[in-house]
């Protein structure tokens, strides 16, 4: 599907959903909430998200990650094993804020923004930007980098590094939700087994 072809989508297979990009930062949210079981964060999802909740639920739970994902299912290419989060919704909040406002003159706490709009705009920040001067950072592979470099970008990766205490592999911010998006398909397909077996 193209965006420069096609409007935005507003429902998915007939019924009606919840677009606006905070509904999907509070679904990646709500996913990562270690104090809930998988059916519940998949129950408050489909909630949150679906104005008109559809009768097949796992058609439900499809159409919410293809639309976290923005229409995209291609697959992304490997990490080369560096355990660096480009960004984090919750810790890099301030930043990304302020970086629309730098770039597009928008107020994200005034503003409706439609998550697919949001996502493209969120990947193309300049680089003058705070946030994508600390992404840089954090993604920034210093291994050919010269001793002072590597000494700054370090102490840089350090100062700026999300959830320090959780690993996973280096992440374009394309991979990152491509990854996210592929987890959660773990997650849904193991409940809905689960259920269809307490069903027969």
């Amino acid at each position: 599907m193209s965006i420069l072809l096609n409007s935005f989508p507003t429902k998915i297979n007939g019924c009606a959903i919840h677009t606006d990009f905070r509904v999907m930062i509070q679904y990646e949210k709500l996913i990562k909430n270690d104090n809930l079981s998988e059916e519940q964060k998949i129950n408050i999802a489909l909630n949150r998200f679906y104005i008109e909740k559809p009768d097949n639920m796992e058609k439900a739970i499809k159409g919410l990650n293809w639309f976290y994902q923005c229409g995209r299912t291609e697959k992304t290419s490997k990490c080369n094993g560096r355990n660096v989060i480009a960004y984090d919704f919750t810790q890099d909040d301030y930043m990304i804020y302020s970086a629309f406002y730098q770039s597009y003159y928008i107020d994200l706490e005034n503003t409706y923004m439609h998550w697919w709009k949001f996502s493209s705009l969120l990947l193309s920040l300049p680089k003058d930007t705070l946030f994508m001067e600390i992404v840089g950072y954090r993604v920034a592979d210093t291994s050919d980098m010269p001793k002072k470099m590597k000494a700054f970008y370090d102490k840089q990766k350090k100062l700026y590094a999300v959830n320090k205490n959780h690993k996973r592999k280096y992440m374009t911010l394309e991979e990152r939700d491509a990854a996210f998006q592929a987890e959660m398909d773990k997650k849904f397909q193991r409940v809905m087994l689960r259920n269809k077996k307490e069903r027969n």
